[in-house]
């Protein structure tokens, strides 16, 4: 079978890019020709992230210089553009925006999406539910930066579109071009069923399959006993951005210190709120957050053998790949109570679930996590690592990849 697999860009790393590697190395192991095309790619990140495989950039129309830019009117020349670099594929695999419109028109091949999420710009209410609902209830004065920034967004969205009426007849004449396509696919899949449900608010398919992301994991944790609880360390590993929702995280370990004078979060990851997140955590948790930066996988290895907790509370995430992963070190699990992150921890079977947007209740599901008792934080512990590795390994998941592909 020959893939070619689109995507948006290649410039920086995501869930999406570490999650199309994988599968792209499966299918070829599987046997299959596998080609991988993007509108944007940086070389030197390229050769990083998929060393073993030729990115093919297809490149923006001349006048366009970010994807944001795209209108419905400058969507049939990025088909045409796109257009050779889809030639001779028995399947396209769509992946982020701007891919699943322009896959649609892809001639002879079966054409696919496999939906991370809706384009959240576009469908902001659709693409965002939990961080829309809370905008709503709270407003521009929410204590959590999500909400905010969902509020700001709804605002000027509504100001924008009275004060310039055309930029309203844009956005639906782009959703409309968007829906269009996405509807004339041959099957769409999402990583959730809370990415599916998303999927068909905003695009109005139905019938979108669940497949799981392949989670590369680490060998079983041996070693592993109890809950350390005289100077817990906690583990976050993520892209510094807004809907990650760390700085929920940093609040809730200020109220966790209370009774936990000792405890320390350790932060993983980089990303445009590094700063803004630091000064947060002088300000309340002076000394209990450590931010590491990016970790290659044997210094993150020997990090999280040093901790207790997987602590980790998004907004509106639709999967989270670092949650099987922590459950595969042997790390107790804290997430949110909606998205992937509920479904991973299959309704709190699996680790404590909290309100992202409370710290109070962050606070409250890594209070409870340290409660356990020794026999419970093993059994948990067991139970989670065995789910994870059934639910997300490649053994499980590539074989409804390639049915998925395959039609």
């Amino acid at each position: 079978m020959r893939v070619t697999i689109l995507h948006s860009h290649f410039t920086s790393i995501g869930g999406a890019e570490v999650l199309l590697a994988t599968q792209a190395r499966w299918l070829v192991a599987a046997g299959h020709d596998v080609r991988i095309a993007a509108f944007r790619a940086d070389a030197d990140f390229c050769a990083r992230l998929l060393p073993d495989f030729r990115v093919v950039e297809v490149g923006l129309p001349p006048t366009v210089r970010k994807l944001e830019q795209l209108t419905a009117s400058m969507m049939p020349a990025l088909i045409e553009r796109t257009r050779p670099h889809l030639d001779g594929s028995d399947v396209v695999m769509a992946y982020n925006y701007p891919c699943a419109p322009v896959a649609a028109a892809a001639g002879e091949a079966r054409r696919t999406w496999y939906a991370c999420e809706p384009y959240r710009a576009l469908y902001l209410r659709e693409g965002n539910p939990a961080a829309a609902a809370s905008a709503d209830a709270v407003g521009l004065r929410a204590p959590d930066f999500a909400s905010r920034q969902v509020a700001r967004r709804l605002f000027r969205r509504r100001i924008l579109h009275a004060v310039m009426p055309w930029t309203a007849r844009t956005s639906r004449d782009l959703a409309r071009f968007d829906g269009d396509g996405v509807r004339a696919l041959d099957a769409v899949a999402s990583l959730s069923r809370y990415g599916a449900a998303c999927v068909e608010a905003a695009e109005g398919r139905t019938d979108v399959q669940v497949i799981s992301p392949m989670v590369r994991m680490a060998p079983p944790a041996a070693g592993r006993r109890g809950v350390r609880r005289d100077a817990p360390q906690l583990l976050v590993q993520t892209r510094l951005g807004i809907p990650k929702n760390v700085d929920t995280l940093i609040r809730a370990i200020a109220i966790v210190r209370r009774t936990q004078p000792k405890v320390v979060l350790h932060v993983v990851g980089s990303g445009t709120r590094r700063t803004a997140l630091e000064r947060l955590a002088a300000r309340v948790a002076p000394e209990a957050i450590r931010f590491h930066g990016f970790l290659a996988t044997e210094a993150l290895d020997t990090l999280a053998a040093a901790c207790d907790i997987f602590a980790f509370a998004p907004v509106d995430e639709p999967f989270g790949m670092v949650f099987p992963e922590a459950a595969a070190r042997g790390l107790l699990l804290v997430g949110s109570d909606h998205g992937g992150p509920r479904e991973i921890l299959a309704d709190g079977a699996l680790g404590e679930l909290c309100n992202p947007f409370s710290p109070d209740s962050i606070a409250a599901a890594i209070l409870r996590t340290l409660a356990l008792s020794d026999a419970d934080a093993d059994e948990r512990r067991a139970a989670a690592d065995q789910s994870m590795r059934t639910r997300f390994g490649a053994e499980t998941v590539g074989p409804q990849l390639e049915k998925f592909l395959r039609g």
